[in-house]
């Protein structure tokens, strides 16, 4: 069973009608200003147009997560996506900078080129050869011939190349892969005429490979300038505050390394994007350190989600914890609270999410009961709700259901009241 988080229903964008189930079982549902906006926002990710802030604003519930997370399908898995809430970017052990540094060279991607020299095909016969070195006994090098479509040729391992060889268990049928540069051999399966052999049930079978043994390959290496940065830190015998050891200095010699390999069209930049969530929660000096990362030339489009801001009439920000010249420096995308008909479909989708069944009338009260509360307190009352859909045995979730769960919980807003008007000590557990 696979674990479903509270945005697992949303698959990306959709231009169809919310009104179509195709619509609803896509997640994203209403909020097409900002749609629109996101779609221009995936146009610049992917021409790599880096060193971007992008401010997501609304009130709670609105679903700028949602379209964060609708952007990260969007532009695929080629392109890095990192997502972290601002409570990642304190810690004890590490300073911020550092923090900030490796989460954003996470979110940058490269790709490396390389051309390599391979021998590939199905084992013929191994010959072993024992040969005694001087003060260090007998050692074994192995001779193998390897068969392809195109012919066979006759390989002499090295000392090195044997011995891993030799760790492979390599049996004579299987079809594998030898990289000399790297001292690399890779079993990729078995021919297909010993498929009724019953020793190696484990093994894919596969027919010869084509063309000639000795092949000139390409290869495309993804991986991310944190990877290199961690590849290429001093390794610490001992487990320290500071975990991973990298330093500027490593970033910076890994930065020559790239620069040199794109200048030889041998490595290709992407860059990503950096989501941060709760974006308000930040620091002063942090907001700074991130006006100064954007000018740097490996830099991911930033985009930040809060419910702190606000607008006056010379669209300047009006913040209590975000500097104004940060604010100036972002492009901002408000993303509005939906109307109770939207807010049923959301629920719809979540519940389809979760497997829950839920009738009609049931999700237009949600929706009603969401506008004034809020979206998280609805999903959660009908979650609840399934345990008395069991209780009586029922195959849907209906208004009767909905209505017990909701005398068994109180919004923070009903819980306020009830306090105020009542002036006397209750235990309020806040569970959402």
């Amino acid at each position: 069973m696979l674990y479903k988080t509270w945005h697992s229903h949303i698959k990306g964008f959709s231009l169809e009608d919310t009104e179509t189930f195709g619509a609803i079982k896509n997640g994203f549902i209403g909020r097409n200003f900002s749609k629109n906006e996101a779609k221009i926002m995936i146009e610049l990710i992917k021409k790599k147009k880096t060193g971007k802030i992008i401010m997501l604003t609304g009130s709670t519930g609105a679903g700028k997560t949602a379209l964060a997370l609708g952007i990260a399908k969007e532009i695929g898995s080629e392109i890095p996506f990192c997502s972290i809430n601002s409570s990642e970017l304190s810690s004890l052990d590490e300073k911020d900078n550092n923090i900030f540094y490796e989460f954003c060279r996470k979110a940058i991607g490269i790709k490396i080129l390389e051309n390599n020299e391979l021998y590939e095909g199905e084992v013929i016969d191994i010959v072993p050869n024992h040969y005694e070195k001087k003060n260090k006994g007998i050692d074994i090098t192995v001779s193998v011939n390897l068969k392809s479509l195109g012919g066979s040729l006759r390989l002499k391992l090295h000392e090195n190349l044997s011995h891993v060889f030799l760790k492979k268990n390599v049996q004579i049928g299987d079809i594998i892969q030898i990289y000399p540069e790297k001292n690399f051999i890779c079993i990729i399966g078995r021919n297909k005429k010993f498929i009724a052999e019953k020793n190696f049930e484990n093994k894919k079978y596969i027919s010869l490979p084509k063309g000639k043994v000795y092949k000139k390959k390409n290869i495309v290496q993804k991986i991310t300038l944190h990877d290199l940065d961690f590849a290429n830190a001093p390794k610490k015998k001992s487990i320290s505050s500071d975990q991973s050891g990298i330093t500027s200095k490593v970033r910076n010699e890994v930065d020559l390394l790239i620069l040199k390999y794109i200048q030889e069209k041998n490595a290709e930049l992407i860059p990503g994007v950096l989501f941060i969530d709760e974006a308000h929660a930040l620091n002063s000096k942090s907001f700074f350190f991130l006006t100064r990362l954007i000018e740097n030339s490996f830099s991911p489009i930033f985009i930040l989600a809060t419910n702190r801001v606000f607008f006056s009439n010379s669209s300047t920000f009006l913040l209590r914890k975000i500097p104004q010249e940060f604010g100036r420096k972002s492009l901002s995308i408000h993303v509005k609270q939906e109307c109770k008909k939207e807010l049923s479909k959301i629920i719809a989708a979540k519940a389809l999410n979760y497997d829950i069944c839920i009738t009609g009338d049931c999700l237009i009260m949600c929706g009603k009961i969401a506008k004034f509360t809020s979206l998280r307190f609805v999903i959660l009352l009908t979650s609840m709700s399934k345990f008395f859909q069991k209780f009586f045995n029922l195959k849907w979730i209906n208004f009767p259901i909905l209505k017990i769960t909701d005398s068994f919980f109180f919004h923070y807003k009903d819980s306020k009241k009830l306090l105020s008007a009542e002036k006397q000590i209750y235990k309020i557990y806040r569970i959402f």
